[in-house]
């Protein structure tokens, strides 16, 4: 029983709100809490759109700065710069001589592509002595970081041989930032064995 003394001193404590102040309160707490939702979506957007800002303005790595680390069988790695790029849709040309590695006819190298190429579509060309032996690939975004490259095919000529690689090619369409404006171009890693 003294619970019940003790709420209705409780009770009658309280003064009782009419109906028109019972509703101006609940109208009051109804505000509250859409002005509270007007913040927490006005937060919300800000944040959106700052991330949106800082990724928009930050300065991605130009194509010309990416390395394909070639990783040799005795664990050396060599950085290679990219042997040509062109914008999409050029004609192209390159004088230059492929970057040279050891590749040893019956070993192996493995190139680490940097995620500024992996990350999307890319094409992985290796040429042989015997053109039958010539094969491409393609790969889907985050498919493959990396390949490894037998330094002879595996399958063999007419006298029993193993073509050899002559070259390597990986070609990615990335996009080049340092102008003006952004523009899609074409990067071609070029890889040639050691005579």
């Amino acid at each position: 029983m003294p619970d019940e003394s003790t709420e209705s001193a409780e009770s009658s404590k309280a003064p009782k709100l009419t109906k028109k102040q019972r509703r101006k309160a609940a109208q009051r707490k109804q505000l509250l809490m859409f002005l509270g939702v007007i913040v927490l979506v006005a937060a919300v957007a800000g944040a959106v759109l700052g991330i949106q800002k800082y990724m928009d303005s930050r300065d991605g790595t130009k194509p010309a700065d990416l390395r394909v680390t070639a990783v040799s069988a005795d664990g050396g790695e060599t950085e290679l710069a990219p042997w040509s790029i062109w914008a999409d849709g050029d004609e192209r040309t390159n004088d230059e001589d492929p970057s040279t590695l050891d590749i040893p006819a019956d070993g192996e190298i493995t190139l680490k592509l940097p995620s500024d190429v992996y990350d999307h579509d890319w094409t992985l060309l290796q040429v042989y002595d015997d053109e039958g032996a010539n094969s491409s690939s393609s790969y889907a975004a985050n498919e493959a970081k990396e390949v490894t490259i037998e330094g002879s095919s595996s399958l063999t000529d007419d006298d029993g041989n193993h073509p050899r690689l002559i070259g390597v090619e990986i070609q990615s369409v990335l996009i080049d930032d340092s102008g003006d404006e952004e523009e899609p171009v074409v990067a071609v890693w070029s890889i040639a064995p050691k005579k």
